[in-house]
């Protein structure tokens, strides 16, 4: 195992895929939550179930990413069309200029990068959430 994540995981991706995890995990804990208390409002089904879908859903994802890394590619919606950006200009600098090794944001990386990247945060946040659901 650790020689197939070897060959596509790099030192630089961990950092993308700890924070795409952690942003990741606690969406689908707000979502278990409001469907608890929104839609489970009797207490009919336990959280188990809530988990089990979430959990599911990033099997999905992470089965798209994987489609992804393998050359197969969905067509892409923009929303809003034509929209532009307007930097934002810090006169103080940024903290990668201050530290001697700087830090490698999800946008630098390429394309292939970013979706082991999100291949991985998608089966990570899929075992976690199938793991509570058995328990």
């Amino acid at each position: 195992m650790r020689r197939i994540l070897g060959k596509h995981v790099k030192r630089r991706m961990i950092r993308p895929i700890i924070y795409m995890t952690f942003s990741r995990f606690l969406c689908a804990v707000t979502l278990a939550l409001l469907w608890n208390r929104f839609i489970n409002a009797r207490g009919l089904y336990s959280m188990g179930y809530a988990y089990t879908i979430i959990g599911l859903l990033f099997l999905a994802f992470a089965w798209f990413s994987y489609l992804r890394l393998d050359g197969i590619r969905l067509p892409s919606v923009r929303w809003p069309p034509l929209t532009s950006r307007k930097r934002f200009f810090n006169p103080y600098g940024d903290i990668p200029d201050y530290l001697d090794e700087g830090f490698v944001s999800f946008a630098e990386l390429p394309d292939e990068e970013r979706n082991t990247c999100s291949f991985c945060a998608n089966v990570i946040c899929s075992a976690i959430f199938l793991l509570w659901s058995f328990a």
